[in-house]
This record gives C-alpha cells, sequence and structure tokens, in this order.
C-alpha cells in the first residue's frame, strides 16, 4: 500500500476547491489534491490492523495516559477556562 506525500504548497488551490464545493452544496465532496485511492483489500488491511490495536491492552493504557496529560496542560494553559452547560 502506498500514499502519496502531501503537498504543502498546493493549500490555495485545496481552500478553492473546499469553497467551490460550498457554493455547489457537496459538502462531503472530496477536496484533497493527490488523495490516494485505496482498494477494497487495501481499505480492509488498513481497517483491519487498526481493530486489532484498537483492542490491546496497551491501546486502551496509552489513550488514557495521554487524555490524562492533555487534560493537565490543558488546566494549565488555561487556569480561567470555565465550561458550561452539557
Amino acid at each position: 500500500m502506498t500514499f502519496t506525500p502531501v503537498k504543502l504548497g498546493e493549500r490555495d488551490k485545496v481552500i478553492q476547491n473546499i469553497a467551490e464545493n460550498v457554493r455547489q452544496g457537496k459538502f462531503n465532496q472530496k477536496v484533497e489534491l493527490h488523495d490516494p485511492v485505496l482498494t477494497l483489500t487495501e481499505q480492509h488491511e488498513v481497517l483491519d490492523h487498526f481493530l486489532k490495536l484498537h483492542q490491546t491492552k496497551r491501546y486502551h493504557w496509552r489513550a488514557a495516559e495521554v487524555r490524562s496529560v492533555m487534560n493537565m496542560a490543558a488546566r494549565m494553559m488555561n487556569p480561567n477556562l470555565k465550561v458550561e452547560g452539557d
């Protein structure tokens, strides 16, 4: 499976594609240039890998660890932040 590297110089064209799709009401249309096109087999390989990883104890442990660190960092950066509502 190969992926095309991101071409940062084409940002303006992507923004134009987004604006054009919004004008036409095509909100789910692809806008990135050089998007990789995966075969059905490649899609299944990617999803199988994700599911195998997602079901490990290590994944859940690290996810909880990262959430804790990010929560602490957010509190340190915004000590006066108050969230109201649901």
